[in-house]
């Protein structure tokens, strides 16, 4: 079976932002260059299908689609006697670390059929709920993880509009949500009325973050 080329793959991409919500960028991953590969490797946000798929499949291209609200997902060939199918993925935020950090919650891959419209429809049924949801936990862990500086300190931690900007909309939104204030009193008169200072664990990670 003649596989899929980068040309009919841009194609079909292309046409699925234009059915996608919200504006959507596409671009082309050449996975035969070694920074490229390795940076779907570590952000792919998937254990399962398209994992599989870039481990055991000869891919020489993915394409991708960059959205709102710091949605990425990755689009493979799917290959075998799949004629005119693909694979589409969810890609974690750099800023979040990478797919080792937060595998645990990652959405699922999916396939999808060769007509963009079908697709789409398959995309935002079920892969972006997963995504947003992912990508709203994934916050809320660096935040809880995150250990500030003096400086910082002085102001107010992180919230998730700095860990990813004022393009966050629902995720943003979504993780604000659940933030809790602690209240402090007005001139405490004795040490058993102050507050207990917050605590701030420090971050870990297995790749030196």
């Amino acid at each position: 079976m003649p596989r899929t080329s980068p040309a009919q793959l841009t194609q079909f991409t292309d046409a699925l932002a234009d059915h996608l919500p919200g504006q959507w960028a596409t671009s082309l991953f050449d996975l035969t260059d070694r920074p490229s590969k390795t940076y779907v490797d570590e952000q792919l946000w998937d254990l399962g299908l398209a994992y599989g798929s870039l481990m055991h499949g000869a891919h020489e291209h993915a394409t991708r689609l960059q959205g709102p609200d710091d949605r990425d997902l990755v689009v493979l060939a799917r290959p075998g006697w799949h004629r005119n199918a693909f694979i589409v993925a969810g890609l974690i935020p750099p800023k979040l670390g990478s797919t080792w950090d937060h595998e645990d919650i990652g959405p699922d891959a999916i396939a999808v059929p060769g007509d963009p419209v079908r697709a789409a429809a398959r995309i935002t049924d079920r892969l972006l709920p997963d995504l947003d949801h992912a990508l709203a936990v994934a916050v809320q862990r660096e935040i809880a993880s995150y250990t500030p500086s003096m400086s910082e300190l002085a102001d107010d931690i992180p919230t998730t509009q700095d860990w990813l900007g004022p393009s966050a909309g629902s995720v943003r939104a979504h993780a604000a949500a659940t933030r809790t204030i602690r209240p402090v009193p007005q001139n405490p008169s004795s040490p058993s009325d102050r507050p207990p200072p917050l605590p701030f664990p420090t971050r870990t990670s297995a790749h030196g973050r």
